[in-house]
């Protein structure tokens, strides 16, 4: 195999795909798609324990101000943003009973 894990959005194309490369995965379902059909998607995977699901909004910035010297708009400066995320995908990684 090419990767050991994938973090993607909860398509029906990507879940079948998923499924027939048996790759773990987590899946980030979109939260604009019609009738949240990927969140659908996204839990029948984790039942199937192929993926974790994680919620967009858990990863969104959690409040909004104006733009200054070295952060984005949520007032959180990016590298911590982006360390959040990287713990996520590391705990799961090295978790073998989260995957497994």
């Amino acid at each position: 195999n090419a990767a050991d894990l994938c973090v993607a959005r909860a398509g029906a194309v990507t879940c079948s795909e998923l499924l027939a490369c048996g790759l773990p995965s987590i899946l980030i379902p979109s939260p604009v798609v019609a009738e949240d059909h990927q969140t659908y998607n996204a839990k029948e995977m984790a039942d199937l324990g192929a993926a974790v699901e994680i919620r967009d909004v858990d990863l969104a910035p959690k409040q909004s101000t104006p733009n200054t010297a070295g952060q984005k708009n949520d007032g959180e400066p990016a590298p911590r943003r982006r360390v959040r995320l990287e713990y996520v995908i590391g705990e799961l990684l090295y978790d073998t009973e989260v995957l497994a």
